[in-house]
């Protein structure tokens, strides 16, 4: 790769990762004032790192964004969505204010956050301060066999905050790493034992851990060495982890096309080839950008491939920009454009050029499950 073509490239990544940052989705919402106020209007949804440090405001399309820290208001929420509350921890010696999300509300607290150390669990209750239900895996050696250790330092603090309900001790003991499901469902086990009714209110929407995105597409392909396009086929797997990120999914599948190679004009004079199937595994990661009809999308990867008259698998690199509309809730039309080329590294281990391989153009359903 020329000096020119990497700057491209490098330019281009930046360019990509700044827009991406950019990238706002607001949505219905509201923020509770530290005078007990509340303030109806739109609130730009983040990842769960950006939502627990700022959030940013706007009472209506047209106005400017006001960005409140956790020291500048209560509270504030996205409807029927997630819930922050202000709240100062002390995750080590010093105390930083953060955005808690507030998974269940009442007689014990539970509520959490992300940083770049991973996911935090915190409760509280009247009497009680608030304490993160610290958990840790680390591997120790033992007869010179690696195993891990998990910390059971959680169980004792949910005993002792919980303490006066007992009934839920056997369930505490066998909370092995603390998540959404497993908090959420012994608070919600508490209140009933304690107060026999539903006295707790559950804030946090109950989402699958892994969703599964269909998307059957058509289109046209056009390789370096032919003269026409062909028809490809194909159907799409996205899997998206809802909980991680609400826009990045890693996408497989099947491909399949049709391409003519060794052309050469016949004693006749007529152009004449040999006729092959392409089959194609695609593993990519692909970003969906927010938007409330449409929304660009953009992948990268590398696709697997196998020509019919092959026995062996290769593989190109590739990535694509398109966009989706919406339809429905779950269903939206899709249009891609992919690129395939060389891949970078074994030709730079080789010094041998980087050369495209095809470009196509498909349409799809994009269906939600």
């Amino acid at each position: 790769m020329n000096r020119n073509a990497k700057i491209s490239l490098a330019s281009f990544l930046l360019s990509l990762s700044i827009f991406v940052q950019a990238q706002h989705d607001y949505r219905d919402g509201y923020v509770i004032t530290n005078g007990n106020d509340t303030i109806h209007g739109l609130i730009d949804f983040k990842d769960y790192r950006r939502n627990s440090q700022i959030c940013q405001f706007r009472k209506s399309p047209d106005d400017s964004p006001t960005f409140f820290t956790p020291k500048d208001i209560i509270a504030y929420r996205i409807n029927d969505d997630r819930y922050y509350v202000s709240k100062t921890i002390t995750p080590g010696v010093d105390q930083k204010d953060l955005f808690l999300e507030y998974l269940i509300k009442g007689q014990a607290n539970i509520y959490y956050y992300r940083d770049h150390l991973g996911d935090h669990y915190l409760i509280d209750k009247p009497g009680n301060p608030l304490k993160e239900v610290v958990y840790k895996e680390e591997e120790i050696v033992i007869d010179h066999v690696n195993r891990l250790k998990e910390s059971t330092r959680h169980i004792g603090l949910l005993k002792a905050y919980l303490s006066d309900c007992p009934e839920v001790f056997q369930r505490i003991e066998s909370l092995k790493k603390p998540d959404h499901d497993n908090m959420i469902a012994l608070a919600k086990d508490y209140h009933q034992k304690i107060c026999n009714n539903d006295s707790c209110i559950i804030y946090a929407q109950k989402k699958p851990p892994v969703r599964i995105v269909a998307e059957p597409i058509v289109g046209f392909i056009k390789y370096k060495y032919s003269e026409q396009f062909y028809l490809g086929t194909g159907a799409l797997l996205h899997v998206w982890l809802p909980r991680s990120s609400e826009r990045l999914y890693f996408t497989t599948g099947y491909m399949y096309s049709k391409a003519v190679i060794d052309k050469h004009y016949n004693e006749e004079g007529l152009l004449e080839g040999k006729e092959i199937s392409i089959h194609k595994i695609p593993l990519h990661f692909e970003y969906i950008f927010p938007g409330q009809v449409f929304k660009p999308r953009f992948s990268y990867g590398i696709n697997l491939f196998k020509p019919s008259d092959e026995d062996g698998l290769g593989f190109y690199e590739t990535c694509g920009a398109g966009f989706l509309i919406k339809t429905t809730d779950e269903v939206y039309l899709s249009a891609r454009f992919d690129t395939e080329w060389i891949p970078i590294l074994p030709s730079l281990v080789v010094a041998s050029r980087i050369e495209g391989v095809s470009y196509s153009l498909s349409l799809g359903i994009f269906f939600r499950f």
